[in-house]
């Protein structure tokens, strides 16, 4: 029996490279998001579906979920802070709670490594303290502890991705304009006296880790 998970966001630039890549691997894709990216493969099965809506999320889901990706979510350059709230923080509760009626064995919230306190202490690690300071952190990290109240006790495995910065192709914004001045050895402008590392993650290795705990949770 072919295993089908499901993705949240999945027209986002993550959610869209999860799906392609469970699709060549031979996997049942359900998708779900507000609209549909012309990328998205033909095969993945879509639903137009407001991730704060019970009703709409349970046309999209079925019994034989094997696994949920929840990559949907409102992102600091949305400059949206209004809803990050309702999308962050309800939308999450409702797709963890429809999740938990359907039976889902596995749940993998897509957090980010915003929801860690302000530190010169660098590079950062799993163990370093949790303390957002503007509101998307704090939204990602209220979400962190829905999700955990609503599988705590359940058969459901629940695990939490914490990515830092995402690199890859078509995602380099401002660092591609300081990558390219590096590559041709033009200066560029450092805050402080540039002595810490940036933390990145290539969108390759983010979209493997989350792969594998869809497959194995």
């Amino acid at each position: 029996m072919v295993a089908s998970i499901l993705i949240t966001g999945v027209s986002g630039y993550l959610g869209l490279k999860i799906a392609n890549q469970l699709i060549e691997q031979g996997y049942e894709v359900i998708g779900v998001d507000l609209h549909k990216n012309s990328e998205l493969s033909d095969k993945v099965s879509f639903y137009q579906v407001d991730v704060r809506r019970k009703d709409q999320l349970r046309v999209a889901f079925s019994e034989g979920i094997s696994s949920v990706v929840h990559a949907a979510a409102l992102v600091p350059i949305t400059k949206m802070y209004n809803d990050y709230k309702s999308v962050n923080v309800e939308g999450t509760q409702a797709v963890a709670e429809v999740s938990l009626e359907y039976k889902v064995p596995s749940f993998i919230q897509v957090s980010s490594s915003s929801v860690y306190r302000a530190t010169s202490d660098l590079p950062m690690e799993p163990t370093s303290g949790l303390n957002p300071i503007e509101p998307y952190g704090q939204s990602k990290l209220k979400a962190e502890e829905i999700v955990s109240q609503v599988f705590k006790g359940t058969e459901t495995s629940l695990a939490i991705v914490r990515p830092r910065t995402i690199i890859g192709p078509d995602r380099g914004g401002i660092f591609e304009l300081f990558f390219s001045w590096i590559s041709e050895s033009k200066p560029i402008f450092t805050i402080g006296k540039g002595d810490k590392p940036f933390q990145f993650i290539h969108v390759d290795d983010l979209v493997e880790a989350i792969l594998l705990l869809a497959k194995t949770s």
